[in-house]
């Protein structure tokens, strides 16, 4: 059976991460975003074990980690102050961390294989047939 090709559409973080894992995983998988190039907000994101977990077997986790803060306690407070809750961090086998949204998004880019990435794509039509989808764009 011939592999599929999988066209995802958004470069955005899930995009990008869904391309990799994709493959990652053997699977030739393109991301289509509408944009001239792809940039992401410099906001920071808190990711939990089980997201530097997948990194980690990416082969990102270092690279990540160099440029990120690690987490060692999640505190929820309510309104008065008081702690609802108090997850300690520091008993998993790899960190909670905060990193730069566009820290993360360089990482995953670069473990794209070449020529994955297809920018300036206006997607214009999707049909769907019981194998397959077609998709068609207009280059902006």
């Amino acid at each position: 059976m011939p592999k599929p090709n999988i066209g995802i559409i958004g470069g955005g973080i899930g995009g990008v991460a869904t391309a990799v894992a994709l493959n990652q995983a053997g699977i030739n998988a393109a991301v289509y975003e509408r944009a001239p190039e792809i940039r992401e907000a410099s906001a920071g994101m808190m990711l939990w074990p089980n997201a530097t977990r997948v990194l980690r077997g990416w082969g990102l986790l270092d690279y990540i980690l160099e440029r990120s803060g690690s987490s060692t306690h999640f505190l929820v407070r309510s309104s008065n102050g008081a702690i609802l809750m108090n997850i300690a961090l520091g008993t998993f086998d790899v960190p909670a961390i905060t990193v730069r949204r566009s820290d993360l998004l360089g990482a995953l880019l670069f473990a794209l294989p070449p020529n994955r990435i297809r920018l300036g794509q206006k997607l214009t039509r999707l049909e769907q047939s019981h194998s397959k989808v077609r998709i068609s764009f207009e280059s902006e």
